[in-house]
């Protein structure tokens, strides 16, 4: 998929540099507009809620960067030292899917490696977010069921990158199969920023 994305730059900042900056971030939703008149739905939330007084403290995560360049394997140990470092799950980023310096099935095999070898020397649970996104619907659920081949807890989805249904169709299969489901607002950025800001998908 081709992506043209329609930006102004501020007087004197060199195209290349808002360029970068848009790809950096181009999921962010740093620019939008946030309100909470919304947060009454979480009443009719379906997922579980069970605070923090089992752990006596928050949870603590991160997001692995950087986010591209990695090898499947060094993706795998970066995400073994930050668990290992104290924290109890890892993420991966909307751009991490499959690339051919690190391909979707291999960093889910590292990044379960890694799970398990942390929790295996510190005796806590721990996690990471695999990103379940794909090209198109029966590639994302092949992905997902792999991952709970794995036995990992926890997959992601960006989507709006992968379609309403098709996360209709995640949600209902991880639901079914005690996998927790986290929803990336990857995309989020250029429809939501300004009126005259859009994308144009190729």
């Amino acid at each position: 998929m081709l992506a043209a994305f329609r930006v102004t730059p501020q007087l004197g900042v060199p195209p290349e540099e808002v360029g970068a900056a848009v790809d950096t971030e181009s999921s962010s939703r740093t620019w939008t507009t946030v309100w909470t008149d919304g947060l009454m739905s979480l009443d009719r939330y379906k997922g579980r809620c069970y605070g923090i007084e089992p752990y006596g403290r928050p949870l603590l995560g991160c997001t692995i960067k950087p986010k591209l360049g990695l090898s499947a394997k060094n993706y795998g140990r970066a995400c073994y030292e930050c668990l290992c470092g104290g924290l109890d799950f890892t993420k991966d980023d909307e751009n991490v899917n499959s690339k051919p310096f690190m391909r979707w099935r291999d960093s889910f095999v590292f990044c379960a490696e890694a799970i398990y070898k942390v929790q295996a020397e510190t005796g806590e649970i721990k996690g990471h977010y695999l990103n379940a996104t794909a090209g198109n619907c029966e590639e994302m659920m092949k992905r997902v069921a792999f991952a709970r081949e794995l036995g990992v807890p926890i997959v992601m989805h960006d989507y709006l990158i992968g379609g309403f249904t098709a996360n209709t169709t995640l949600a209902h299969y991880c639901r079914d199969n005690g996998l927790l489901l986290q929803i990336h607002h990857a995309m989020h950025a250029v429809i939501d920023r300004q009126k005259n800001r859009g994308k144009i998908m190729m």
